[in-house]
């Protein structure tokens, strides 16, 4: 089985990506991770781990990281609300067409499984910690 990351911002090469890299190899798994390394650095990659240097909104690079591989996890996005609401064209083409782009792709690489992972931005500024979804 070949887990693959998928990234924009930080899969692979961030905080969350990089952890979970780390428990994939640790479980024997190979591991591809595609990041532009926008917000991140190679550095934060685990050993053993393979790494493509690509963008989600590159749908010919999408194409070539998903081949031979059976799993996906999803990381990609621009999730800073700021960043979102300063530059709306770059955040669409990030998190809805690049997660279309990888829908797509994975689909027509016979993917058999693909895991998607949102942010907590969505539920917008924290009223408790932990956040919970019940606030308004």
């Amino acid at each position: 089985m070949q887990p693959v990351g998928k990234g924009y911002s930080n899969w692979g090469a961030g905080f969350i990506g990089s952890h979970t890299v780390k428990a994939l190899i640790r479980r024997e798994y190979d591991v591809i991770v595609y990041d532009n390394l926008r917000t991140s650095s190679q550095e934060r990659i685990p050993e053993g781990a393979v790494f493509i240097k690509g963008d989600i909104t590159d749908l010919e690079g999408v194409r070539k990281a998903l081949r031979n591989v059976d799993y996906v996890i999803h990381l990609a996005a621009i999730v800073s609300v700021d960043e979102a609401r300063n530059e709306p064209y770059t955040a669409y083409n990030v998190n809805a067409k690049g997660t279309l782009n990888l829908l797509e792709e994975s689909l027509k690489a016979g993917v058999e499984r693909l895991v998607y992972a949102s942010s907590c931005a969505v539920y917008g500024d924290p009223v408790e910690i932990p956040i919970s979804e019940t606030p308004p």
